[in-house]
């Protein structure tokens, strides 16, 4: 049972009314530590961290699954508990028994996301509190424009940070401002559409049902490409997936010549999450809008 700190194990059993038969190890990403709990009638996933910031993260996280479960269009775990026990914060969740991908789960996902970006708006772009992607700050006041919304709130912050730690320069400064001034002609304008936030294949799952369970969100009302564009940048999803969102809510024409401008801010959080390793694919982006 050393698995976890006492008191976290004391604080579950409480939440779940049951004494802990048996904690294992499992993954739970880069920044958290994640365990797999049984009692006699349930399974349970539980992540924990120590950082000042966990609780908010742990908070915040369970904020954005019950904004994305509320929409009826996809599913995410249950959100059982988030709380802290003698300085280690922790966030209980239900467990998510996986099976293997097919055709129709990729079906069902391009179907899903589809539905949650089409039927969830909002009149701005932004959320009603900031959240964190990783353990990154991520800023939400609301703004009218994507364009204002993705340079003040997304780029910008990730810009200081970069420059701060010595990842990026002045030259880099620049070279943003000028892909900024070209984002009003280069971005198809969108209503506000609820978004995960950061969707790549580590941060969903294969439900038993074939569907897609969401996990790990960073959500805002944002551009609806956003996903997509994340979607891509570590390999992609299956064909399918994409074919069937374009069916059932089609995007404009060109959504792969300006892909890599969404991908630039996932790109920037990996560069101050991971360090310079980045700093080229960023580069990169930046030299196409010279």
């Amino acid at each position: 049972m050393a698995l976890i700190p006492s008191a976290v194990q004391l604080r579950c059993e409480d939440i779940l009314a049951a004494p802990l038969l048996s904690i294992e190890s499992i993954s739970g990403g880069d920044i958290n530590q994640a365990r797999l709990l049984k009692t006699e009638n349930q399974s349970c996933f539980l992540k924990m961290n120590t950082l000042p910031q966990s609780l908010q993260m742990f908070e915040t996280e369970a904020k954005g699954l019950q904004l994305i479960l509320q929409s009826k269009a996809i599913d995410t775990p249950e959100i059982i508990h988030f709380g802290t026990a003698d300085g280690t914060a922790f966030l209980l969740l239900s467990y998510v028994s996986l099976a293997t991908k097919t055709d129709v789960f990729w079906q069902n996902f391009g179907r899903s996301l589809a539905l949650l970006h089409r039927d969830n708006s909002h009149s701005h772009f932004g959320l009603d509190h900031a959240n964190f992607i990783g353990s990154l700050d991520q800023a939400n006041d609301f703004e009218t424009s994507w364009t204002a919304f993705y340079v003040n709130q997304r780029i910008e912050p990730q810009l200081k940070t970069a420059i701060n730690s010595g990842c990026l320069n002045k030259t880099h400064t620049k070279a943003f401002h000028r892909l900024f001034n070209q984002l009003d002609e280069l971005l198809p304008q969108e209503v506000p559409a609820l978004t995960h936030g950061d969707l790549w294949s580590g941060n969903f799952l294969v439900g038993q049902n074939q569907k897609a369970v969401l996990i790990d969100p960073a959500v805002s009302f944002a551009h609806r490409e956003m996903d997509l564009a994340m979607s891509h940048l570590f390999g992609g999803f299956s064909q399918i997936f994409y074919d069937v969102y374009q069916a059932t809510y089609p995007l404009e024409n060109g959504f792969h010549d300006r892909m890599d401008i969404y991908q630039l801010y996932y790109l920037m959080v990996h560069v101050n999450l991971f360090g310079g390793s980045y700093v080229e694919a960023v580069n990169q982006i930046l030299e196409k809008y010279r």
